[in-house]
């Protein structure tokens, strides 16, 4: 979808959202994920040491099960983003 640059500059579109403006994208960093695993882990430390009774293990195992994903789902990229998307996309208005 274009917006013509007319109506996008009326309605005060902002730049990262103004479909017309090509620049390069960044991909954000997978490592930001670690910053959930470490949250995790520790939320498994105070449930093992605050929680009473039998159920505590259920608790700690489902949220360092969590912080193992978010550990596993922040391995670093082995591909730039220029290689991810192909190089520069062609500028067509139907990519089909």
């Amino acid at each position: 979808m274009e917006i013509p640059r007319e109506v996008a500059d009326a309605a005060r579109v902002p730049e990262d959202l103004d479909s017309t403006s090509l620049g390069p994208y960044h991909f954000p960093d997978p490592g930001r994920r670690r910053i959930g695993a470490y949250i995790y882990t520790g939320l498994a430390l105070v449930g093992l040491l605050v929680i009473p009774g039998p159920g505590r293990y259920g608790f700690v195992a489902v949220v360092l099960m969590l912080a193992l994903w978010h550990w596993r789902a922040s391995w670093p990229l082995l591909v730039t983003p220029e290689q991810a998307l192909g190089g520069p996309a062609p500028l067509a208005r139907d990519p089909l």
